[in-house]
């Protein structure tokens, strides 16, 4: 099998990674750069990579953006082969927006292989922050690549089953980014909601939590800070069309005590419709808002909505708790949000967790796979892999 890297080589996230066997050729994860626009320039000079002539398969490990941003860019004979989960999250998102989603040929299911061509493809799932998250190991004419799109945090790695590496990896394609880094931010989700609840309790005004709305784990970590301080989750429509769309165990405002769906401003389009779903019983309003103790998931583009409720609540008694993963760089727009919520009273308060597995973890997961060689993507520095080699006692080579 021959690996061509479109993207992501010397990039952190957006990878694009075709793999061609003499019968066949698949695509592993069509990420976008979260700067990037779908119409951009760059984009349509990897025409070649989504032509129906040139590949056969698509597979999506996730459904973040720079693992599943260029996925409506593939021709559309091409089948797409994702998690039902992330195609649930993926849908929601895009009826808010009243956006199509792209057909999924099919779904991945835990160690149920997939067959293009002479290639065979098994997924199994992995999961971390991005709540379903699959590890692909894919087969032919006896060479064998594991391609591990996000390692995860150490509570991931530590109860995941190994036995996809009960056999020789000739290629492991692996993230690179932040190993080489120590990360003093909590180190799972456990831990954040236990900071969060002793944060949360301490306040006595409104709290609101900047987050993404397809955290799902986040989510779930806030809900239960919030249960446990007494305090009312509030969801806005785009997070709730999510949360109710995965349901589950998942904390939404239709099967959920303690969750409510708002707006944040009165809808005369189909998302009218949506918000009527939930019925009285499942949503609040802006007056039922000012009279109850909250914890309330927020975006950056909400700042007009949390300036009009200052007027009914005491701010300086107030949080606005970031969390996002460690080593995002908030752009502008959101840096700017938070240095007007603060004019407004609000504390501010980050609240983290490792984006990825720390390097203890990691040296665990390269010691029961032995690869024969490593092909770090989304790397910061790629001699780390190098560094690291001769000290675990491992033999392989850096492509």
């Amino acid at each position: 099998m021959r690996v061509k890297v479109f993207r992501g080589k010397n990039q952190i996230g957006g990878n694009l990674i075709q793999i061609v066997s003499s019968k066949a050729k698949i695509i592993l994860d069509t990420g976008m750069d979260l700067a990037e626009d779908s119409g951009s320039d760059l984009i349509k000079e990897l025409k070649d990579a989504f032509d129906y002539r040139q590949s056969d398969a698509v597979f999506i490990t996730h459904y973040h953006t720079d693992h599943m941003g260029l996925a409506y860019n593939a021709h559309g004979d091409i089948p797409i082969y994702i998690g039902e989960t992330s195609y649930k999250i993926v849908s929601a998102a895009n009826g808010y927006r009243n956006k199509k989603t792209f057909p999924a040929a099919a779904f991945l299911k835990h160690k149920s292989a997939v067959t293009v061509g002479d290639i065979k493809v098994t997924p199994y799932l992995w999961g971390n922050a991005v709540f379903e998250n699959f590890i692909l190991h894919i087969e032919c004419m006896g060479e064998s690549i594991l391609y591990v799109g996000d390692f995860g945090g150490k509570r991931i790695i530590e109860r995941n089953n190994w036995e996809f590496l009960r056999q020789n990896t000739d290629l492991l394609i692996c993230r690179g980014a932040a190993l080489s880094k120590e990360d003093k931010s909590a180190r799972d989700e456990k831990a954040l909601e236990k900071k969060a609840v002793k944060l949360f309790k301490k306040i006595e005004g409104p709290v609101f939590v900047l987050l993404s709305s397809m955290n799902i784990d986040r989510i779930v970590s806030i809900y239960n800070a919030a249960q446990k301080s007494g305090r009312l989750f509030l969801q806005e429509l785009y997070m709730a069309e999510i949360t109710s769309a995965v349901g589950g165990d998942i904390p939404n405002p239709k099967n959920f005590e303690g969750v409510k769906v708002f707006v944040t401003r009165i809808y005369e389009d189909y998302r009218l419709e949506l918000f009527n779903s939930y019925g009285k019983e499942n949503s609040i309003s802006k007056s039922g808002i000012a009279k109850t103790k909250f914890v309330m998931g927020i975006r950056a583009s909400m700042y007009n909505y949390i300036k009009s409720l200052c007027e009914t609540m005491n701010y300086p008694k107030g949080l606005l708790v970031y969390s996002f993963k460690s080593g995002y760089v908030p752009s502008q727009g959101v840096r700017s949000f938070l240095e007007s919520c603060q004019n407004l009273g609000l504390k501010t308060v980050a609240l983290h967790t490792a984006s990825n597995a720390d390097i203890k973890c990691v040296k665990k997961f390269l010691l029961a796979a032995k690869p024969k060689n490593i092909m770090p993507v989304n790397v910061e520095d790629k001699a780390w892999f190098g560094k690291v080699k001769s000290d675990w006692g491992l033999r392989y080579n850096i492509i």
